[in-house]
């Protein structure tokens, strides 16, 4: 994007594009070159033994799905999701070359703001429980947006023990759902 400097000169610009979503009021953002859909939340098959964040598995495009509830996640207080909620989604996110669902309450859309938009994580935010999951935050006019670090989201060994679920009695469990 080109934009005029004042002096007759053009600065080249570089803009940053982002999904933007809401979770109990909150406006948070993720990369978009990591959002591979976004789609209704459907119904759930739930997962025994798994941690207390992962509401349960979907069957998507001919893959088993972990779905997490990103409320629970980032430990934030508020309604419960509902499978007929007209607003609630699910992200689809690609994390090293798997797919992960994470739960929010709505999806803004996609928003693309100049670099300098970008600014680092709160000192207050960072000494917070969860503080680490945040890369920095997007300054928007009024708007404050939390810009999550998703390889940050899942420790590696939520990751391993996602990975070590037994995805072959899962997928039976799935197709006798559906």
């Amino acid at each position: 994007m080109l934009k005029p400097t004042g002096y007759g000169k053009q600065v080249v610009v570089n803009l940053k594009s982002f999904v933007s979503f809401v979770v109990s009021e909150e406006e948070f953002a993720v990369d978009i070159m990591r959002v591979r859909e976004v789609i209704r939340l459907p119904a759930m098959t739930l997962v025994p033994n798994a941690p207390e964040f992962v509401e349960g598995i979907i069957h998507f495009r001919g893959r088993i799905v972990p779905v997490i509830d990103l409320r629970k996640r980032l430990k934030i207080a508020g309604r419960e999701y509902k499978p007929l909620d007209r607003f609630t989604r699910v992200l689809i996110i690609t994390l090293e070359g798997r797919w992960i669902g994470f739960i929010v309450d709505s999806v803004r859309g996609i928003i693309r703001v100049p670099q300098d938009y970008l600014k680092p994580v709160p000192g207050v935010l960072k000494s917070q429980i969860g503080g680490e999951y945040f890369d920095g935050v997007i300054q928007m006019e009024e708007r404050l947006i939390m810009l999550l670090n998703l390889h940050r989201i899942l420790s590696s060994e939520e990751r391993d023990k996602l990975q070590s679920l037994n995805m072959e009695e899962l997928k039976k469990a799935l197709v006798d759902v559906i």
